[in-house]
């Protein structure tokens, strides 16, 4: 819920750690088409604010111990119920 399906970061372990760095990280672009439904006339429909991501992000090959985060949506919220209270002005017609 909330994912950012344009890209995630990868934290990869170096081979030398002589030098006493930990990890590396570095952003790779997701391939999220197949994710998307597109309407009769080709359009992309899905949530609102997300853009289309372009097909054929390239491949990268994952090593032993890498770490794949998929990042939040940045200003990603889930939705809320409200209740207001108090008189009507306008009510709604009853069907």
């Amino acid at each position: 819920m909330g994912a950012d399906l344009s890209e995630a970061e990868v934290a990869r372990v170096p081979g030398d750690r002589a030098k006493g760095q930990l990890a590396s990280t570095f952003r790779v672009a997701l391939d999220s088409t197949y994710l998307f439904e597109r309407d009769s006339t080709g359009r992309y429909v899905g949530p609102p604010g997300l853009t289309f991501p372009p097909p054929g992000a390239p491949e990268v090959p994952l090593q032993p111990y890498d770490n794949v985060l998929i990042l939040r949506q940045p200003e990603f919220e889930l939705q809320r119920t409200v209740t207001i209270q108090g008189e009507i002005y306008y009510p709604a017609p009853t069907p």
